[in-house]
């Protein structure tokens, strides 16, 4: 019977140890966390960009409170971030928005679980929003 009980704890461990096992987040605080692969940056005036057309890559690691940034999958910075809340004047809603150290504000948001739209929130140019894939 021990034997047999010891079985079925071990069996719960690797059934719950499942990588594919879908996760669920309780915040975008949560969410975020982690590294991300840069995809696309669409819009704007410099049209659609990806690693193959730029022949860059780059990264985003999210940890708490701070993010690193790769180009080239070399360290080019690290600062401190914060996710917020704002009501732009223009909308009825708030938004999502991620402030990094340099107080540049970006809307974020989640298509999915493991896609992060990230895009500048400068009213006077348009750049075009990005897209990252969780890696």
């Amino acid at each position: 019977m021990k034997k047999l009980t010891i079985l079925t704890i071990l069996s719960l461990f690797f059934i719950s140890c499942n990588k594919n096992a879908d996760v669920a987040f309780d915040s975008d605080a949560e969410k975020i966390l982690g590294k991300w692969e840069w995809v696309k940056t669409e819009g704007g005036w410099g049209g659609t960009q990806t690693p193959e057309t730029s022949g860059t890559t780059h990264q985003l690691f999210f940890q708490d409170e701070v993010v690193e940034y790769y180009f080239n999958d070399t360290l080019a910075f690290t600062q401190v971030y914060e996710l917020s809340r704002e009501k732009p004047d223009y909308l009825d809603d708030t938004i999502s928005v991620i402030i990094f150290g340099n107080r540049e504000k970006n809307r974020y948001s989640f298509s999915d679980e493991n896609t992060l739209i990230i895009d500048p929130t400068n009213y006077i140019m348009d750049v075009g929003w990005s897209e990252y894939k969780r890696d």
